[in-house]
């Protein structure tokens, strides 16, 4: 098969696939990394979609925690619901989002996960959408924003392999107490 339509039909068909995934090589210990990428509220520090974090309890994030997730999504900025579904130190989380511009049985799915290596780790960010209820536009729209301009993952995970890099010497980053 020539290369431009091996390519084509590579990039059309990823146009219909409704799990979006990235990964990037970090060079610190899972426990570190873990610290950044498993609270919510840590996350704004490297992702720009999330503006805003409000857990609902108080405490440690765990499986069940809840918060409330002011997000910029296709639509603008919206308030989300969200639960860590999972919650495996320091492997993988689970954030169920609902709400926001979403119909009322439409979810979205973050699973952060951390394989050891031993030079560092891999972070893997996979976004579930396809049970979001989107329309076929707005699901491509979303698929091409991942990939390119400002808002796509790829940029924001290097944002995130810089912060925890620079601060290897740190321990994993404790979940910030919040008042009452």
């Amino acid at each position: 098969m020539p290369r431009f339509i091996f390519w084509y039909n590579s990039i059309i068909g990823a146009l219909f696939i409704m799990i979006l995934k990235n990964h990037i090589h970090i060079a610190v210990r899972p426990e570190k990394l873990w610290g950044l990428v498993a609270d919510p509220v840590h996350c704004m520090s490297w992702n720009p979609k999330i503006k805003k974090v409000i857990p609902v309890k108080v405490g440690e994030p765990q499986a069940g925690a809840q918060y409330r997730i002011r997000y910029h999504l296709v639509g603008g900025e919206n308030n989300y619901t969200a639960e860590l579904m999972e919650y495996e130190a320091p492997v993988r989380c689970v954030l169920h989002l609902k709400g926001g511009t979403l119909p009322g049985r439409g979810y979205i799915q973050e699973i952060y996960e951390i394989a050891d290596q031993n030079d560092g780790c891999v972070f893997t960010q996979t976004i579930l959408i396809e049970q979001a209820g989107m329309l076929f536009p707005g699901s491509v729209k979303i698929r091409i924003m991942n990939f390119f301009g400002a808002g796509s993952a790829r940029r924001y995970l290097k944002k995130l392999k810089g912060q925890a890099e620079s601060s290897i010497a740190d321990p994993a980053c404790p979940s910030p107490s919040m008042p009452a």
